[in-house]
């Protein structure tokens, strides 16, 4: 999820159904996915956000570019 409120870093949150949330940057070609933040979210949930990030980083920032600017 991309919060039309939100800051840079280019980011994402990660929410699991019930509770749990991962922030992960939408990182540049040449920089590398990183977790700002994880609250109440298993170690392997996180670390499925930074793929799904990883395999769809143009995506999301073209999304984050079109909110942001």
């Amino acid at each position: 999820m991309i919060h039309s409120d939100d800051h840079a870093p280019p980011h994402v949150h990660a929410i699991r159904r019930g509770g749990g949330e991962a922030k992960v940057t939408i990182p540049r070609p040449d920089e590398r996915v990183a977790v700002l933040r994880v609250k109440d979210l298993p170690t392997h949930e996180a670390m499925r956000a930074v793929r799904m990030v990883e395999e769809h980083r143009a995506h999301l920032m073209l999304a984050w570019e079109k909110i942001h600017g």
